[in-house]
This record gives C-alpha cells, structure tokens and sequence, in this order.
C-alpha cells in the first residue's frame, strides 16, 4: 500500500508539473522586456564564444545590480546566451524549468512542515498529502509569481529563491531528525554553509534566510528537539546568523545614513515618502494575492500615488495601522493558530528588504514570489482543516479547487498575453494607462514596428501612436524624459524635425528635473543614431543636449563619466581629438575609478605618442580589478607603448 501511495503522489505532482509547463508555455513566445536589455541584450559579458576562465569570469561579474553583482545569476545568462544564442524563448525556458524545480522544493518544504507541525503540537491534521498538493498547486499557478518566469531577467529572484527553499528543506529536515532524536547537524550546516551564500549570490534577497527560518522556529518548530526539549544552540545560531548581522548593519547604517539616502537622489520620493508608501504596496500585494485579476496585475506598477503623509492619501493612515495589526495577529495567533502567525510572518519578513527603506522602484510583482508561499500556505492549510462540529468540510475542498483553478484561469490567460508583445504591451497601457514605463515600453514597440514597415500610412500610423505613447509617459512623470527624448526620435524615422517647442521642453527637463538612472541611457540611446547614420539629427543638436544634460546638479558621476565617454566617441567620430580628449579628462575627473573611461583615456594618449602617461594609467588598471575583456585590450596597450618604445629607440 505504501508503495502505491507512494508513485500516486509521484503521479499527482508530476501532472500538475505537466500543467503548469503546457499553462505558461504560451508565454515563451514573448520579448525581452524592461530590465532585460541591461543585463542580457545590451550586456556583451554575458555573450561568451566559449566557457573558458576568463569568459565566465567576466559574465559572472558584469552586472551593476546588487553590491555582490549577482555571479551565479549572471553566469547562468552566460551560459545560456552561450548554448542558445540571445533568444528570448529559451531564456524564458530556462525560467520555467527553475519554477517547476521551486515547486517541487515548495512541496518537499509543506510536507515536512506538515510532519514537523504533527509531532510538535501533537495535533490531529487531516491527510498531509492533499493539504501539501494543494498549497504547492496554489503557489505554482498563482498569476502573481508569472513575472519571475516571463519576465527573463527575475531568473535572479527565481535562482535566489531556488537555493532559499533548498536551504530550508535541508534545514527541515535536519530538524526533524532532531525531534525524533537522530542527528540532524549535517543538514543544517549545509542550509547555511552552502544553500544561503548560493542564495546571496543569486540575488541580494537571499540574505533573508535565515530570518525565514527563525519564523518557522517562532511558530510551527518552537525550538523544540526529542520529547519537547528546548534546543539551545538553535537560540544562538540565530542570534549568530539574524541578530548579530541586524544590529551591526543598524550601527552601520545608523552611522553612515549616506549609504541609503544617496540612493534617494536619483527617485522622485524620499526615504519616509517610500515607508509610507510601502505600507499600502504591501496591501495591495495581499489583496493582488488574494484576489487576482488580468486588469490589476502586471509587469509595470509606477502609476502608484506616492504617498507624502499619513493622510495624503488618507488610505496611508489606514495602510499603517493594517501592518501593526498583522503584526500583532502574528503575535497572538502564534500558539493557537501557527500556520496563521507563519504566513503572516513569513510574508512581511521575505518583505524587508525590498519593500522598506532601500531606494528601490515602489513596487514589483516579483517580490512576492517567496513571500506569496507564507500567505497561501496559511489560507489552504486553514481551508482543509475539518472545522469542528460543522459538517462543511466537502464545501471547503471545493472552496480551494475553484481558488487553485482561478488561479491558473488568470495565469493562462496573462501567459497567452505575455506570448503575444504587441497585444500584451497594448492591454498594459490599458489597464495601466498612468504608468509612464507601460506607455513608453508599449511606444518602443510600435517604433520598432513602424522603422520595419515600408507602407508609408502604416508607418504613419505606427510612429504616431508610438509618438502619442511616448508623449504620454512623460505626462505622467516630468522625471521621465526618456519618453520626450523619444518622441524626438520618432519625429526624425517619419523624417521631420522636432518641434522647437518640444526641443525648448526637453532642454528644460534635462537641465532641472531630478536626473532618473534612465535618462542618460535613453540619451546614449538616441545618440547612437547618429553613430550608425540612421537618423538626420546634426552632432550640435546632440552636443546641447549632452551639455544641458550635464550641468544638471542631480547627475550622479557614474552617468556623468558615461555621457562624457559618449561626447567623446561623437567628437573622434568627426576627427576633433582635441575635444576627444578634453571630455575623456573630464569623465575620468567625474568617475576616478571608472576602468571605462580610464582605458579610452589610455587609448587616446597612445594616439598622442604620450607613452609616460600612458604607461602610468596602464599601471593604474593594473593595480585594480578590472573585467577580463579590458585585461585583454590593457595588454595590447602595454604591448604598443613597448613597441613604440623601441620604434624610438632603434630611431634615435
């Protein structure tokens, strides 16, 4: 019998990993979006020739993103890009495989909380295996988790969360040995020797983990070994791994409140405008949870009112309250109800580091993606328990088979979107018509559209919605310049020249509105352009824009040694070396430690014949870590500055 329960579960769960698969496979037909151009489009590290050393040295390092740049997320891209090319559906696929492997984790991760949960509070569970089914079920299909597979570049939230679940269930299962009073040591240290630092590395969230794990400990577990004990080394490998850590980054952060207010710089809120504002974005994540729909999700939420005070909007107040309250529910359901007092926990904590005082963008579905698994294990393990002295327990199977296929119903529904871009990027700007990223992403296809087309009122039509969309984003945000920088683009593919009021505009908003990370890159965007000979724009046209935009004080120096770089590759392109050299200077006087730049200023001084200050700045990338691709080009300078010398030599 045993036997036979045993490949009937197999079966079960394999059907539904069958499901799941033919249930987004109408989404890998989709594009690269949003993020996805930075990191793998646009990414030349990650588009090695071959899997040597120095090539997955260089993928796994090349990502801005993240203080440890994320090495196993980039590799993987790597090496995908290697095996695949850079083809959005195998990506995606790639995606969809480390989903269907988080759900099996998802499921090994319920049933032995549903073991442990038996042993430590003795209580009488209905069968393990549909509660365990039905809660990996409902987090599999749960259209709120579709971004981190369609969505190429949330490979690092989905690789994070791979290794986070690996360490719990070897945590777990460690654990559980323990209360049956076997060793269980190994496990553990495999959670946090290996599962946490491979979560880190993925992408900065898994650092969280051993927060997660002391909610399991604080609610189903209890610090609980053979017959009941208190394990006490529990209590110090936690204050060894959360509390220690917690209290040196709050000294640390207590002392040098610059490292998170200088990220405020470049956002169109402040520190306290994003807590407030959070507070209601973690709402709506419980109610897009709860009750999800095709209109309110999507890839795109920038349309969210900032909130400036506790009653601007007066749904702050409310908001704050709500999460106090949670917390406090947490709390006192702890020992009557655990698995309510675990989601509830498990959901704010797998929230602290994206949804409170980091200066990240205000809100992505992506973030629920581990956090989801707290609520909804804690809905479908209440729904399927028998309530007492009520005979509804067949209504209550019934409630969570209509929820699990609602769930899949929008899912499907959003992946046959995401498979189509022109209608999904459309149905964004409609059920989001305030977001300035779905209007300019949505405007960016059209472009492209209209620039492949040869009928001219095709090609009119096309530029003009994109126009139309472009134009709209800006609207919606004055910060977002990046949509009138491509309206601008817009008017020269239909081969007519901007609008010198809109020109006045875009000069206005690149010299006084608070400098997004965006701006810069759409600039260098619209500049290559005129690199490549595709566009009618004059290089003086370009030159003012550059200027205006870097006497802008909210510039960041990263951007202004970029701009400066690209000034510089405009102006060699005209043979003006004089003024080549004098923006090279000044992007190395804006980012001193930009190899870049610094390496393009190596170059121009051989082109000089300056071997000593060239030899200097040789010496200079030497001493610092710098990607194996400019190691290649730092040795071929070094060889032509020894060449030249002995070319002078043999002269003299």
């Amino acid at each position: 019998m045993q036997k036979k329960g045993y490949w009937g579960e197999i079966t079960g769960l394999g059907l539904l990993l069958l499901f799941v698969t033919l249930l987004y496979v109408p989404g890998l037909s989709g594009i690269f979006m949003f993020d996805d151009e930075q990191n793998i489009t646009n990414q030349p590290a990650i588009q090695i020739d071959s899997l040597s050393y120095d090539n997955l040295a260089q993928a796994a390092f090349s990502s801005d993103a993240g203080i440890l740049k994320r090495p196993v997320s980039m590799l993987s891209f790597a090496v995908n890009a290697y095996l695949t090319g850079i083809n959005p559906y195998p990506f995606k696929a790639v995606n969809l495989l480390i989903h269907i492997l988080n759900g099996i984790l998802v499921y090994w991760v319920t049933k032995l909380l549903l073991k442990i949960h038996r042993t430590v509070h003795g209580s009488a569970l209905s069968s393990d295996l549909p509660i365990a089914f039905a809660i990996t079920a409902a987090w599999m299909l749960h259209p709120i988790n579709l971004s981190t597979v369609l969505y190429v570049v949330q490979r690092m939230t989905g690789l994070s969360v791979l290794f986070s679940l690996l360490g719990i269930v070897w945590y777990l299962l460690g654990r559980s040995r323990q209360i049956e009073g076997r060793p269980g040591m190994v496990p553990i240290l495999f959670a946090f020797l290996l599962a946490w630092p491979l979560a880190i590395l993925s992408k900065e969230n898994g650092a969280l983990l051993p927060a997660l794990l002391l909610v399991l400990e604080g609610t189903i577990l209890r610090l609980r070994g053979l017959e009941g004990r208190r394990q006490k080394y529990i209590v110090v490998l936690f204050l060894s791994t959360v509390g220690v850590p917690f209290l040196v980054g709050s000294l640390y952060l207590g002392t040098h409140p610059e490292v998170i207010l200088n990220g405020y710089g470049i956002r169109p809120f402040t520190l306290g405008e994003r807590l407030l504002t959070e507070a209601r974005v973690l709402w709506m994540y419980l109610g897009l949870i709860a009750s999800p729909s095709v209109s309110r999700l999507g890839l795109y939420h920038d349309d969210i009112p900032i909130s400036h005070g506790l009653l601007d909007p007066v749904t702050t107040l409310w908001a704050v309250f709500g999460i106090v309250g949670l917390f406090v529910a947490g709390i006192m359901s702890r020992r009557r109800f655990p698995w309510i007092s675990f989601g509830i926990f498990f959901f704010l904590v797998g929230h602290v580091m994206e949804s409170t005082f980091i200066s990240l963008e205000i809100a992505h579905e992506h973030r629920n993606y581990l956090p989801s698994y707290g609520i909804l294990a804690a809905v479908f393990f209440s729904l399927l328990q028998p309530i007492p002295k009520i005979e509804i327990y067949r209504l209550q199977k019934a409630v969570a088979v209509v929820l699990i296929l609602g769930f899949a119903l929008v899912t499907g529904l959003r992946a046959n979107l995401w498979g189509n871009p022109a209608e999904y990027l459309l149905t964004d700007v409609q059920y989001h018509p305030k977001s300035p990223r779905a209007n300019y992403e949505a405007g960016r296809f059209l472009l492209a559209s209209c620039m492949k087309s040869t009928g001219n009122e095709v090609r009119n039509a096309l530029c003009g919605r994109a126009k139309s969309l472009f134009l709209k984003s800006y609207e919606n945000d004055s910060q977002f310049i990046a949509g009138s920088l491509a309206a601008i683009r817009t008017e020269d593919v239909l081969g007519r020249s901007p609008l010198p009021e809109e020109i006045s505009s875009l000069r206005h908003a690149l010299a006084t509105e608070k400098m997004s990370l965006l701006t810069p890159f759409s600039l260098i965007a619209l500049g290559q352009c005129l690199l490549d000979n595709s566009c009618q724009l004059s290089s003086d046209f370009f030159d003012d824009l550059y200027a205006t935009t870097l006497s802008n004080p909210t510039l960041d120096k990263r951007s202004a040694a970029t701009l400066y770089n690209e000034r510089a590759v405009l102006a060699i392109q005209t043979g003006d070396l004089q003024k080549t050299t004098q923006y090279i200077q000044a992007g190395v006087e804006a980012d001193p430690d930009n190899a870049q730049i610094r390496m393009n200023l190596t170059y121009l001084l051989l082109m000089q014949g300056n071997l000593e200050a060239a030899e200097k700045e040789i010496v200079r990338l030497q001493k610092n870590w710098i990607a194996p691709s400019l190691k290649k080009r730092l040795l071929t300078y070094k060889e032509e500055v020894e060449q030249m010398r002995k070319n002078k030599t043999s002269k003299d």
